[in-house]
């Protein structure tokens, strides 16, 4: 987070800009205000790290997260995906007081960390959210965050510029720390079985291999074991591919094909014969998967919607749910790609559940030479909005991460960091899937490396400890040979068969 000077006159920041909410313009804003009535519009704010100096609020509504709002002139999703990042500061005298146990994050960065009487390291910043945390540079140059409770951070010292840590045991020993430590006296108690709370750095160091990941592997099967037991399931799915035509360019994507050389769509007879195949062999689920609004790229597409009565692939989506709804006895499970609300709302009825593959959360492979240049529906932003907006709905949903078509490691901690918060607000996330590339003869990256399965299985133990006890957590089968490996990163799920 950017932060300004201490000193009188300087801005301080009192809320940032964290997503896009939707697609007509809202966003969510973490607020970090000393008074909930600064965010009563109309309300004035400096911006930084966004396209305009002066941002103007003209509505705002409470979320467990902060606050939905809106600004003057940001009325789309492009504008308000703009934003995203940007800090909303004040002056700091025009701050108001505070509690004596409150402190401004800016008086917090830069003191020293103090375990009993001896410097520990030093505040680099503070990470402000559900549960807010100190990021801590410790002597031997490693970095630990620390929650900020009274319980951890007994002791504040303004005027002498330190402040006082209690970590529990093992924390500083998984950090190569231990031997700095002096409680009270003492060295720091012998490492136990605890494992930190979820920590961007160190889940980075982890697929680093710069951490030994046998405390994360551990970590990750006891989450799962408490959280869902000891049973893995999977779901008996029929496939059912609407269409294979699509308007992005992915390439990596077996599944997508031109007009004439396999891009087609089905017809409901087709659908049916499919549909009622799997419901006689025992299904349960009806998989609906197809490109992304194919009608905005191909006429023959626009041409097959035309003779349906359709206008556009979602509303050809929605008569199919229909058929096989009132065909079958199958559930049908849609992933039509990125969708309005009205869209989903539309799908509501006949599906029990929709998805949507967050795949990575940064837009930088969307650049050219990157997997997702050209393809519109790939834009982190855009799927998030479409996450968010399946949780206002309370449509329950499945999405995931793609790993292994060029990201950095830390483009995946934060996909799955982005996706646990959206959860947490939300709590409309059914499964993640976690998913590892695979080269494939027919498409532009048959020559790109894959991800080692012994390496793969660390980002899932990651995503189970970052997403917690409670998430369904998948790694399709079918993509590794010795798929069992996953067991023991904490998978509970093998996913549609």
């Amino acid at each position: 987070m950017t932060r300004k000077g201490r000193g009188s006159g300087a801005a301080v920041v009192v809320g940032r800009i964290v997503r896009c909410r939707g697609v007509g313009g809202e966003v969510l804003v973490r607020v970090e205000s000393d008074h909930p009535d600064r965010f009563t519009p109309p309300a004035y704010f400096r911006a930084e790290g966004g396209p305009a100096d002066l941002l103007v609020l003209v509505e705002a509504r409470p979320s467990p997260k902060g606050l939905i709002a809106r600004f003057a002139g940001v009325t789309t999703l492009q504008a308000a995906s703009e934003l995203v990042g940007a800090d909303l500061l004040i002056e700091a005298d025009e701050r108001g007081p505070l509690r004596p146990d409150e402190f401004w994050p800016d008086q917090l960065i830069d003191l020293e960390v103090r375990i009993g009487s001896e410097q520990a390291g030093r505040v680099d910043d503070v990470i402000l959210g559900p549960q807010d945390r100190l990021a801590v540079s410790l002597r031997s140059g490693a970095a630990v965050e620390i929650p900020f409770v009274a319980a951890l951070v007994p002791e504040v010292d303004l005027a002498g510029g330190w402040l006082r840590i209690d970590p529990p045991r093992g924390l500083l020993d998984l950090f190569g720390e231990a031997e700095a430590a002096d409680a009270g006296g003492g060295r720091m108690p012998e490492a136990s079985t605890a494992h930190p709370l979820p920590d961007r750095r160190l889940a980075v160091a982890y697929l680093d291999g710069a951490r030994d990941s046998a405390p994360l592997f551990d970590h990750a099967r006891r989450l799962r074991d408490e959280g869902r037991g000891r049973t893995v399931t999977y779901s008996p799915k029929v496939f059912i591919p609407l269409t294979t035509l699509c308007r992005d360019a992915c390439t990596y994507c077996t599944f997508a094909k031109p007009p004439g050389a396999g891009g087609e769509y089905l017809t409901p007879d087709d659908v049916m014969a499919v549909a009622r195949a799997g419901d006689a062999a025992g299904c349960r689920e009806a998989l609906l998967t197809l490109g992304d609004r194919p009608e905005d790229r191909w006429p023959q597409a626009r041409g097959f919607l035309a003779s349906q009565g359709c206008a556009t692939t979602l509303e050809y989506v929605t008569a199919m749910s229909r058929l096989i709804v009132d065909g079958t006895g199958l559930f049908p499970h849609a992933n039509p790609g990125c969708m309005t609300e009205e869209e989903m709302a539309g799908l509501r009825p006949t599906n029990v559940s929709m998805g949507l593959m967050l795949e990575n959360i940064s837009p930088r492979l969307m650049a050219p030479g990157m997997p997702h240049h050209n393809c519109p529906d790939k834009d982190p932003a855009l799927r998030m909005a479409v996450i968010e907006a399946a949780g206002a709905l309370r449509i329950p949903f499945t999405t995931g991460i793609l790993v292994g078509i060029g990201e950095t490691n830390s483009e995946i901690v934060d996909s799955l960091f982005a996706l646990a918060e959206v959860h947490a607000r939300l709590g409309h996330i059914q499964e993640v899937i976690v998913q590892n590339f695979r080269a494939k003869a027919d498409t532009r990256m048959r020559r790109s490396a894959e991800p080692i399965p012994a390496w793969f299985a660390r980002v899932v133990a990651v995503a189970r400890w970052i997403l917690g006890p409670e998430m369904n957590l998948q790694t399709p089968p079918n993509l590794t040979e010795r798929y069992e490996i996953y067991l023991d990163a904490g998978v509970n799920d093998w996913g549609g068969v």
